[in-house]
């Protein structure tokens, strides 16, 4: 598994938490950044979240350079 200092792709996650759309990207220390600018999430507290019925995310490895 790669690490958060891999830099073959930008991982991005999607998906609905409190029933709204979220995207969040994974940064160099290995946490979620919201897209809007919301806390900081860990791996774990973003599984936690999504570990709730009705809460989803999808994840997606972009290629480097995608999102910038």
């Amino acid at each position: 598994m790669l690490g958060p200092a891999a830099t073959d792709c930008e991982l991005v996650a999607r998906g609905v938490i409190a029933g709204r759309a979220v995207t969040v990207t994974l940064t160099r220390d290995g946490a979620f950044a919201p897209e809007d600018g919301g806390r900081v999430l860990g791996d774990t507290a973003l599984r936690w979240l999504v570990a709730v019925r009705g809460q989803a995310m999808t994840y997606t490895c972009l290629a480097p350079g995608w999102l910038h």
